[in-house]
């Protein structure tokens, strides 16, 4: 990406798997909200090969293992975490970082198992139990998922708010109890009349700061999720989350290490497997490589539109999804 709003081929070596390494061949890349960040010019971009870099949420088939490598063989689909650079031929990586799936799930699809960790932890680690009362702002790609995990989790309500028609209809139908289609500060006063006791748990999965919006809406000693909408520039009052004893986490803090974090990808792609966690639902356009930067404008709006948008760098895609 040599500048924001473009995108340019570069040659680079072809890597090769170096002990304790992998080496993938690349076959979807989902289009990340991270991405369209970069593209747009709002986030510093990932540098690989001195070039700034996009595409993350990679599947793809091992076709190299270095030596010291045990587990892993040539020929299994993965997904990687931290692949930055994914919209190649080829990427390297470890196996702390690749998770390997089956032919349930298409490629396509597979790209998608990137997300699922940061998802769970936010939908099963943040303190929602069966009484909770939970909001989520934002029904994106991640929110989409986040909203899922939490009915699948189980909670006594489910509230969620999102602008977007089709994404409200795709809420509803992952479980939510309450769709309210608008931006979260045109609802808030709402939301406060119809929920006068508050939430326990609000996730933020937007990519703009809501959290001020949302504190009005929560109880004493609740919890605000900071999936998304956080970035250098991003201002909270403070004093009205001290006021009303409210917390602000990240999804990862209850995470301990490597260990725990796969394992909450492997309970989640046993739910995609076992057909409970649709993923396939979520896959609104599929794209060949060579229309990547139409793919980014897609995403990038406005408007916004697309769920998951998928690259193909086998020249497969192209068509809109039905």
């Amino acid at each position: 990406m040599p500048q924001p709003g473009a995108l340019a081929t570069v040659d680079v070596p072809t890597p090769v798997a170096e002990p304790g390494e992998i080496r993938v061949r690349v076959a979807c890349v989902g289009i990340c909200g991270s991405d369209v960040e970069i593209f747009q010019g709002r986030r510093e971009p990932k540098i690989r090969y001195s070039q700034p870099v996009l595409g993350h949420e990679v599947s793809g088939v091992v076709d190299q293992v270095g030596d010291h490598v045990a587990g892993i063989r040539v020929g299994d689909r993965v997904s990687c975490v931290e692949g930055w650079g994914a919209l190649a031929e080829y990427v390297v990586t470890t196996p702390t970082n690749a998770l390997i799936f089956d032919d349930r799930l298409d490629l396509a699809d597979g790209c998608l198992l990137e997300v699922l960790p940061g998802t769970a932890m936010a939908a099963w680690c943040t303190g929602i139990e069966r009484n909770s009362d939970v909001l989520v702002v934002g029904q994106g790609l991640s929110g989409l998922i986040i909203t899922q995990l939490v009915a699948i989790g189980g909670c006594r309500r489910l509230v969620t708010v999102e602008p977007r028609a089709e994404n409200c209809a795709l809420s509803a139908e992952f479980g939510a109890h309450d769709v309210r289609q608008s931006d979260i500060g045109a609802v808030t006063r709402a939301l406060r009349t119809d929920y006068p006791s508050g939430f326990d748990v609000a996730v933020i999965a937007t990519r703009v700061n809501v959290i001020d919006d949302v504190v009005p809406l929560m109880r004493s000693r609740s919890r605000i999720v900071a999936y998304g909408g956080l970035d250098n520039h991003a201002q909270v009052d403070i004093m009205a989350l001290h006021r009303r004893s409210i917390s602000v986490l990240k999804e990862g803090e209850a995470i301990n290490g490597v260990r725990q974090a796969r394992s909450l990808w492997r309970e989640t792609l046993q739910l995609a497997y076992d057909g409970v966690l649709n993923l396939r639902r979520l896959r609104s356009h599929d794209f060949p490589l060579d229309r990547a930067d139409e793919a980014l404008m897609l995403r990038s709006g406005p408007p916004e539109r697309g769920i998951h948008v998928v690259i193909h760098t086998d020249g497969a895609g192209g068509e809109t999804r039905p």
